[in-house]
């Protein structure tokens, strides 16, 4: 992957060879590459960026105390401004999705559009998980290694998902894959972000073509936070998806790729 020339050193890599311009933000402790379902078909036809937050994957680690999402913004512009794009869409899920709500708000005039999925506004209470996810997220951290993979891996997708799957293909969803970062001190501080994130007095103001997909079976980012979104941005266009988890981006790939097609075409006609 490319870095930034200034610190922290951020790495990024784009794929696709023209179309819409398309910057990608991931989640809490995720690399970028777990966008894979959206690159493998979306960079068909569109040029996708996409990054490592810092302290994960291949970006450097600075001093992650109090992180702020203002901080995690920052270094979405350096990417974009490394790329020289301008008027360009971004997409963001979970805190990926706080972090496109910061930057769209800062200088919405270099966006041309905005999706979100799986992610809320923020505020004292808009972080706090699903009782049920709460449960799988300790048992996560706390479990034996055995067991570990299997208990995140019920946090981010539904039962129903999972053990519908072939034996061999559910493996590829519950054994790790390299995307999320091991540092707890990473994870935290970026936990730490999303606890103090709040947009809800800021939305009003957002004129993007806002698309936001809530997952109905999300045990991390409670339904409940889309539809705030979708009350507080004008004109926004929710997308329902009744049988998806948290990681909606990987279960529902064809559905969530058709949405995000559509919308960014639609915006594109618009200019």
């Amino acid at each position: 992957m490319r870095k930034t020339a200034t610190s922290p050193r951020i790495a990024y890599d784009v794929i696709g060879n023209g179309g819409p311009r398309v910057l990608l933000v991931m989640g809490l402790g995720m690399r970028g590459k777990a966008w894979k379902p959206q690159l493998d078909d979306l960079g068909r036809d569109h040029s996708l960026a996409f990054f490592d937050h810092r302290g994960v994957g291949e970006s450097e680690k600075p001093s992650l105390r109090r992180l702020s999402m203002d901080a995690l913004a920052d270094d979405v512009f350096r990417v974009l401004d490394e790329l020289e794009w301008d008027r360009v869409h971004v997409v963001g899920v979970s805190m990926g999705g706080m972090v496109a709500q910061e930057v769209v708000l800062r200088s919405p005039s270099r966006f041309r559009s905005l999706s979100l999925f799986a992610t809320h506004p923020g505020g004292p209470f808009g972080w706090i998980p699903t009782v049920r996810g709460l449960g799988h997220a300790l048992a996560a951290v706390f479990s034996p290694r055995a067991r570990r993979d299997e208990r995140f891996a019920r946090l981010l997708y539904t039962d129903e998902f999972l053990f519908a799957l072939e034996p061999q293909r559910r493996r590829r969803y519950v054994e790790p894959s390299g995307n999320l970062t091991t540092d707890f001190g990473v994870l935290l501080a970026h936990a730490g972000a999303v606890r103090r994130f709040d947009s809800r007095q800021r939305l009003h103001a957002l004129g993007l073509p806002t698309l936001i997909g809530r997952p109905a079976k999300d045990l991390l980012v409670p339904p409940s936070g889309s539809d705030a979104l979708a009350s507080l941005i004008t004109g926004a266009r929710l997308v329902r998806f009744d049988d998806a988890g948290h990681s909606i981006t990987s279960q529902c790939v064809a559905a969530v790729n058709e949405a995000l097609r559509t919308h960014i075409g639609e915006a594109e006609q618009r200019e």
